[in-house]
């Protein structure tokens, strides 16, 4: 359903499902079955329609939501992919005028943006524990463009034949890390996890 948001009105929604907002292009905030609430910013990208993250309620606030829907609207007007708008600020703007995040930072952040949209809390624990065990003794306190093929296989090496399907479910979840902080300028180049499982091989 659409309607143009209020503060009242989101802090009073219970219902599951998807709701619209009338006064913003794109603006929506899923009510999940349990009560968690995050926003979206729906989009149609070359005939495609996407779904872009960006933040869990009342984390971000309605004034916030619609500053990075209209941000994102604005990039796509731009012929730009949509990104910046769910971004882990917290992360990035402590390191902006002085470091970048390490791995580990990065990492939790993104889950964290992430979590609220799985259904099952077990998933989101399940990404902490698997980097947390396997990937941040080896590149957990790494900057981010420090990150190459060999650290990846120092990590998925030891466990590549041994724990099969953990090691891929972790290569995959340091890929989609990675690729978020190309996304985020925070890195450049190819996912070193890509050409560590090919040499793996």
């Amino acid at each position: 359903m659409s309607t143009a948001f209020t503060d009242t009105y989101i802090r009073n929604l219970k219902a599951a499902g998807r709701y619209t907002d009338a006064a913003t292009l794109g603006l929506n905030i899923q009510v999940k079955p349990g009560g968690g609430k995050y926003w979206t910013f729906r989009y149609l990208y070359q005939g495609k329609r996407h779904d872009l993250s960006i933040g869990t309620y009342p984390a971000i606030s309605l004034k916030e939501a619609r500053a990075r829907a209209t941000n994102a609207r604005y990039e796509l007007n731009q012929g730009q992919l949509p990104s910046a708008a769910w971004k882990p600020e917290s992360v990035l703007t402590k390191h902006a005028d002085v470091d970048r995040p390490t791995f580990s930072e990065f990492a939790k952040s993104c889950i964290d943006n992430k979590k609220a949209e799985w259904r099952s809390e077990k998933h989101g624990a399940q990404w902490y524990a698997t980097i947390k065990q396997y990937a941040d003794p080896v590149i957990g306190d790494k900057r981010l463009d420090e990150i190459d093929t060999d650290d990846i296989l120092r990590i998925l090496s030891p466990i590549w034949y041994s724990k099969t399907v953990t090691a891929s479910r972790l290569r995959g979840r340091i890929e989609w890390v990675l690729a978020s902080a190309t996304t985020r300028k925070l890195r450049s180049g190819l996912c070193p996890s890509s050409n560590g499982l090919r040499q793996m091989g």
